[in-house]
């Protein structure tokens, strides 16, 4: 079902009565009103306690990771299936450049490919 600003009060919106995909079906000749409306809609699931998107991440993006729970204040373990750093590159760059150069001084690494030096 389709919704608009008449339907909906802004200032006592209720995050229990409505998901995200609801607002992606928003009538209005305002393109930026339905923005209005989903703000409100997730301050009240935060204040509610809902988990909403992500929560700060506080250390280096490693297997496992530090995560901070906002709505109790937590820092817990997480382990980590999502970040491109798969094969730990962003936490050992110096042991692995080091190990890389010594035995290739001849090559130099490129994004696209690898290339002889004079």
């Amino acid at each position: 079902m389709p919704y608009s600003s008449k339907d909906i009060d802004i200032n006592t919106i209720n995050s229990d009565n409505f998901n995200q995909a609801d607002f992606s079906k928003w009538e209005s000749d305002d393109l930026f009103e339905v923005m209005e409306y989903f703000w409100a809609f997730l301050q009240d699931a935060v204040k509610k306690g809902y988990m909403v998107y992500g929560h700060p991440i506080k250390t280096a993006p490693k297997t496992e990771f530090d995560v901070l729970i906002k709505t109790t204040g937590e820092v817990r373990k997480l382990l980590n299936f999502c970040s491109y750093n798969y094969l730990g590159y962003s936490i050992h760059t110096v042991q692995f450049v080091d190990s890389f150069a010594a035995p290739n001084k001849k090559w130099f690494i490129e994004t696209s490919a690898t290339a002889p030096t004079n």
